[in-house]
């Protein structure tokens, strides 16, 4: 199998007309890498393609990441699914509820272990596990154990 090529833009270079187009009104997964600066995500629709994989410094972008995907993917049916690792994403996290955007909490374990089953290759990078979170969460149900519904009630 060969090596998928995983090219990251930043979240300011990001051409969201292009990317709105290509999503065409479709359920968005927001799949997310969460780092301690460094942090990658991409939008996959349910064919899971992945039509950008974004790139953006946390925290100081990490507010401009969330007011970008509520103007940019306004009106549309999109959901955010990262790894709890860590306290590196509660910011993130807590920016995304009040942004009443749904989150949901992929298993770190499935991540894991699925990397060498979507390239064949088994080491891990910032924007290959984004990609992988994302398959999984399209792949199998919440229902089935990938992602879980994380609430802010608690």
């Amino acid at each position: 199998m060969s090596k998928r090529k995983f090219r990251s833009t930043a979240l300011q270079d990001v051409d969201w007309t292009n990317v709105r187009e290509k999503l065409k009104n479709q359920p968005v997964v927001v799949a997310v890498d969460v780092a301690k600066i460094d942090f990658y995500a991409t939008l996959m629709t349910p064919d899971r393609q992945m039509h950008v994989i974004l790139r953006w410094k946390h925290p100081l972008q990490t507010r401009a990441l969330v007011e970008t995907l509520q103007a940019q993917l306004a009106g549309m049916n999109f959901v955010v699914v990262m790894e709890p690792t860590g306290t590196y994403g509660d910011p993130l996290l807590d920016l995304l509820h009040q942004a009443r955007i749904p989150v949901y909490r992929a298993a770190p374990n499935r991540t894991n272990k699925a990397a060498e089953l979507y390239d064949g290759v088994p080491s891990m990078h910032d924007a290959k596990a984004c990609y992988v979170i994302g398959r999984l969460h399209r792949k199998i149900t919440p229902s089935a154990g990938s992602s879980r519904r994380h609430s802010n009630a608690s």
